[in-house]
């Protein structure tokens, strides 16, 4: 009798090993892991290639404090005249601004190039159409460029065109005093990156232009990287740095 329980049981336990043995789990694939990119995604990127499929790719920025998603963009990125950002020159591709700042779904690029001095305007009248936000100046400059009076700040962004054609040859702006003053803090990101472009000019430690008015005699000027707005007479010459929003 004792044999027979010993035979059964040993029986049950092969049994049991045989029904886990055939137990099946999906294996992970690609995607799940998070490698939905391919080799053209990720050109200029560091990257990590899937085990199941080399053809996925799984992109990451560099020098920016670790891996970090593609579709994450952050100040002191190259924006291309495509549309797309990297951390590194592409070859190949044109670049035509860096990523000045980030908030929420709006992005801003600062131009690669500025005008050393340049006046806000040649007279002293009242625009009725500026925008009371300091952070419209891309209507501020729709506005100023409507106007019969002659706007040098503003016409010079309305005239830049670093490309002929693509996402980067228009709708630049003269940015508005908040504008200006929210790249303080990205102030050594931004001339970093400039400074490894070729034909780019670093931002300078000087007063900058906004296009937002204060009254008929004076408009807002921005001091960088101080991050000080004060108004200061429309007639005057100060620097002018041109922005691009995506």
């Amino acid at each position: 009798m004792r044999k027979e329980i010993l035979m059964i049981c040993g029986a049950l336990s092969l049994l049991s090993r045989s029904v886990q043995a055939q137990t099946c789990v999906t294996p992970p694939n690609c995607e799940s892991l998070g490698y939905t990119k391919t080799a053209t995604d990720c050109q200029g990127l560091d990257f990590l290639t899937c085990p199941f499929d080399e053809s996925k790719y799984f992109c990451v920025l560099k020098g920016l404090g670790g891996s970090i998603p593609t579709t994450e963009v952050l100040p002191g990125m190259i924006y291309y005249s495509d549309g797309t950002v990297a951390t590194d020159v592409i070859e190949g591709k044109k670049p035509i601004g860096v990523v000045a700042y980030v908030d929420g779904v709006m992005k801003a690029i600062i131009a690669l190039e500025e005008n050393s001095g340049l006046a806000w305007s040649d007279e002293k009248i009242n625009v009725s159409c500026l925008s009371e936000s300091d952070m419209n100046g891309m209507a501020n400059s729709y506005c100023l460029n409507s106007q019969s009076g002659s706007y040098p700040a503003a016409e010079y962004c309305n005239s830049y065109k670093p490309v002929s054609s693509g996402k980067g040859s228009s709708g630049w702006y003269l940015p508005g005093s908040s504008e200006l003053m929210k790249i303080d803090g990205n102030y050594s990101d931004i001339n970093y990156t400039l400074q490894k472009l070729s034909g780019s000019t670093q931002l300078s430690r000087d007063i900058y232009w906004s296009s937002s008015q204060d009254d008929a005699n004076q408009a807002w000027r921005v001091t960088i990287p101080s991050n000080s707005a004060m108004s200061h007479d429309k007639d005057i010459k100060h620097r002018v740095r041109c922005f691009l929003t995506f």
